[in-house]
């Protein structure tokens, strides 16, 4: 039996663009949860990665220049990446409480965790396997 043939990397300019935003948002999540620090920033940090993830996969699958605000962008995750939606969402509150309402529950280390395991990285996989892989 041949082994599964992976997915080919994204090959759109916008694509290819998102990505390595996805990829530079990761990195800043890791490095202000590895200092336990500014946890609200690194809920901002991890939506905005899985923010570029899905955008990076609109613009391969559907060779889209790419929703203009949040609502578009909300619509076009529901309409095409669906599986994703309720995991996206759920980051996009959660990044919208870090930044807009002071008096919502702050991120803790534990939460940071349960929300990358949780709602991340099922966005993560998901964009792997349209060949949008966070890491190279």
């Amino acid at each position: 039996m041949a082994a599964p043939i992976p997915p080919t990397p994204p090959s759109e300019p916008e694509a290819i663009r998102h990505l390595a935003q996805a990829r530079h948002d990761y990195s800043l999540y890791q490095e202000l949860k590895g200092r336990a620090q500014y946890l609200d920033w690194a809920v901002t940090a991890l939506f905005y990665a899985a923010l570029h993830l899905a955008e990076a996969c609109l613009a391969e699958q559907f060779q889209t220049s790419g929703p203009k605000s949040h609502t578009q962008r909300d619509s076009a995750i529901y309409r095409h990446l669906r599986p994703i939606y309720p995991e996206y969402d759920h980051l996009h509150t959660r990044s919208n409480w870090a930044r807009y309402h002071p008096q919502k529950p702050k991120p803790t280390p534990e939460l940071l965790q349960r929300y990358e395991t949780e709602w991340f990285t099922p966005i993560a996989e998901h964009s792997s396997r349209l060949g949008v892989m966070l890491t190279p």
